[in-house]
């Protein structure tokens, strides 16, 4: 009898790679599988080569794997590259940003007439508001993984900019 079945591979939801450049080596790093009688022969694979240099944004990592009967399966993730010195712009004075309970929280000490958009790291504007008061809660539970911009405006012409990553 002949083993049909391929190996299982269980892909992250989401991984980011923090650098304070321009970009990062990629370093295959992925052990989250599990084995049959006809065990990995192949080295799991990733869709990168080891070392590639991945400049900031967003990527689509997938993992191969091969086992000795030569069944084969593969899975996918969003990779992130990101800045960690360039997460928050804040020009909006009391304007804080939170997330919890599957949503992104803004909010103030001071009452504040805002447009807010959510973009994604394409530069889609995903959902874009007018709010007024010191607190607003965005509902991101729906949102796939990956990274996201929450851009805030007042009237006065002052920008915030939060960045998040939903996993």
């Amino acid at each position: 009898m002949t083993d049909t079945v391929p190996p299982v591979l269980t892909c992250p939801e989401a991984d980011t790679i923090w650098t304070n450049i321009g970009g990062a080596p990629y370093y295959f790093n992925f052990n989250n599988f599990e084995v049959d009688d006809c065990n990995i022969t192949e080295p799991l694979m990733s869709g990168f080569d080891e070392l590639d240099f991945l400049e900031l944004g967003e990527y689509q990592d997938v993992i191969y794997a091969i086992d000795w009967c030569g069944n084969e399966s593969s899975c996918s993730y969003p990779l992130l590259v990101l800045n960690p010195n360039s997460v928050d712009e804040h020009a909006i004075p009391s304007l804080r940003f939170q997330l919890g309970n599957g949503a992104a929280m803004l909010s103030s000490d001071l009452f504040l007439e805002l447009d807010i958009s959510l973009i994604d790291m394409s530069g889609k504007v995903i959902l874009r508001e007018q709010v007024s008061g010191t607190h607003h809660r965005m509902e991101i539970n729906t949102l796939p993984a990956g990274a996201f911009i929450i851009e805030a405006h007042d009237r006065q012409g002052r920008r915030s900019v939060f960045r998040f990553v939903k996993q």
